[in-house]
């Protein structure tokens, strides 16, 4: 079987997190995604809620990301249902709305931190 569309496109990626069963439950929660567990250490999600195939794994930390992470935006319709959903299941706020850079068509966002301190 052949994936002629998915060539050189991003197939998976990986977060680190200190708390698994928490991150399930943020991103259930939040997103509506669901989970295939791999033991007590590892979770994928689907690219099907997701838009790209994942997981999380356990770290012992999660450093500061800011500077060398890369950016991952997540697509809301509705971003206040969006901002109240992310605050009811633990996420604080820790910026303003901004723009994103190049991309001036697309709807103000807030900069949000998940369970594990990781920018959503």
């Amino acid at each position: 079987m052949t994936h002629a569309g998915q060539h050189h496109a991003i197939n998976y990626i990986e977060f680190a997190t200190t708390d698994v069963p928490r991150a399930k439950q943020f991103y259930t929660s939040v997103f509506g995604w669901s989970f295939v567990d791999y033991g007590p250490d590892y979770v994928s999600f689907a690219a099907a809620q997701a838009g790209v195939n994942g997981g999380f794994y356990k770290a012992g930390s999660v450093p500061q990301q800011e500077k060398t992470a890369p950016l991952i935006v997540l697509y809301s319709r509705d971003l206040a249902a969006t901002e109240t959903a992310i605050v009811a299941a633990g996420g604080p706020n820790c910026r303003a709305n901004v723009r994103i850079p190049r991309r001036p068509a697309l709807p103000l966002f807030r900069w949000r931190r998940e369970c594990s301190g990781r920018l959503v």
